[in-house]
């Protein structure tokens, strides 16, 4: 269950972050400015992406996560259904005899 809410958590925050790219990065500065400002510029957005890639990655991980656990559970539920089908059949051909 935990794993569900951190996967919607990182992939709500990761498409935030997309929708607010404006607002959190701020208008690109004129080509004409000095180095300073491009590059603090550069490097606030290059620190966004990275963020923003975090997130995205890590709803991933916990997708792959979940789908691992989901692949387990389902094993286990085919082997004890198998188990079952097995007993069934066994208590049958022991009645008929």
């Amino acid at each position: 269950m935990w794993l569900r809410v951190l996967c919607t958590g990182f992939l709500t925050a990761g498409l935030a972050m997309l929708l607010l790219w404006v607002k959190i990065v701020g208008p690109r500065p004129a080509a004409d400015s000095e180095d300073k400002v491009l590059a603090r510029y550069g490097i606030k957005l290059l620190g966004y992406f990275g963020v923003t890639s975090l997130f995205f990655l890590a709803a991933a991980i916990c997708a792959l996560l979940i789908i691992r656990q989901t692949r387990r559970a389902f094993r286990e539920e085919m082997r004890e259904n198998f188990d079952e089908l097995i007993d069934g059949t066994l208590q049958d051909h022991a009645r008929k005899e």
